[in-house]
């Protein structure tokens, strides 16, 4: 009984949830809510579940989930969102070779749910990151990024079925890094929104995200979002 107490005990140390929770909103306006466990194993992120949920109904409206147990920084994921029925994912077979899959579910007379379903095998560069993997991968090296001050990042986008190369500009705050994304082709930087993220300098905490959302809204229409982050304690 003693060896199975310390056994427990041992593995419970290196085990540990994190939960944070997000507010989205626009112009003042809350939008909608992030509920997120995040769970580690000796001290490494190993997944990651979002739940989203409507600010004025309080029903849930998507969720996606991230497993990072082939990849810190690129993790295998799915995403569905409820409310604009749509759904992709990405699964990685190797370091440069994956499969990502894109669903959108449309209703037409009589009403009858009618699917479409995108899906393709693809090469990706072996530094590439994806979902929620790109933000571990900017809080874990932030302090080496915003020293070079600027660079490329490569990202995975199963919504949109294409891989897109990103530039990224960091400035180091009093108490925070501060990290803005836009697409590295000069012509799509000048009409594509830029994403904007602020990481606690001591923690590497995110604590704030300013750019398009994965939630479409009730138009099924991309809206950009300010969400603020905290730490459930």
């Amino acid at each position: 009984m003693k060896t199975l107490i310390c056994a427990l005990f041992f593995a419970s140390s290196f085990a540990k949830i994190v939960k944070r929770t997000g507010i989205a909103h626009d112009k003042g306006k809350k939008l909608y809510l992030e509920k997120i466990e995040d769970h580690y194993q000796k001290g490494e992120l190993t997944f990651s579940k979002v739940t989203y949920i409507d600010a004025q109904t309080k029903k849930v409206i998507a969720i996606l989930e991230d497993n990072f147990s082939k990849s810190p920084f690129k993790p295998d994921h799915r995403f569905v969102d409820y409310r604009s029925q749509v759904a992709y994912e990405f699964n990685q077979k190797n370091s440069q070779h994956g499969f990502m899959s894109f669903s959108e579910y449309e209703k037409r007379p009589p009403q009858t749910p009618k699917e479409y379903d995108e899906s393709e095998k693809f090469k990706f560069p072996p530094n590439s990151l994806s979902s929620q993997g790109l933000s571990y991968f900017l809080s874990k090296n932030r302090k080496a990024l915003c020293q070079k001050k600027t660079g490329d990042l490569n990202f995975i986008l199963p919504a949109k079925m294409m891989r897109t190369s990103l530039k990224y500009y960091c400035e180091r705050k009093k108490e925070s890094y501060i990290f803005t994304l836009a697409p590295s082709n000069f012509f799509l930087r000048l009409i594509a929104p830029k994403v904007i993220l602020h990481f606690e300098a001591k923690k590497g905490n995110l604590t704030l995200f300013k750019g398009p959302s994965n939630i479409l809204d009730q138009y099924g229409s991309t809206q950009l979002v300010e969400i603020n982050y905290r730490h459930v304690k």
